[in-house]
């Protein structure tokens, strides 16, 4: 095996490895980048909520609400 062999052999594997390495990050990245699109397509019920005519509760409520139903006191 001569040398400019070996230089190409050498050449393929770590051209191989390393264009593997830099599509794992590129995938990874686009992932990342377009979470909320992801998840808008997989889990389209739960990130809707359709609109409700009811008026707001103030959080004073809210807390009054949650203390007479907790039983942990």
């Amino acid at each position: 095996m001569g040398f400019k062999t070996k230089i190409r052999f050498i050449h393929k594997w770590l051209g191989l490895i390393s264009g593997l390495i830099v599509f794992v990050v590129c995938i990874t990245g686009c992932i990342f980048c377009f979470h909320d699109e992801i998840k808008d397509i997989t889990r389209k019920d739960w990130r809707l909520v359709e609109p409700q005519n009811k008026p707001f509760l103030l959080p004073s409520e809210l807390r009054a609400k949650s203390k007479r139903n907790c039983s942990c006191e």
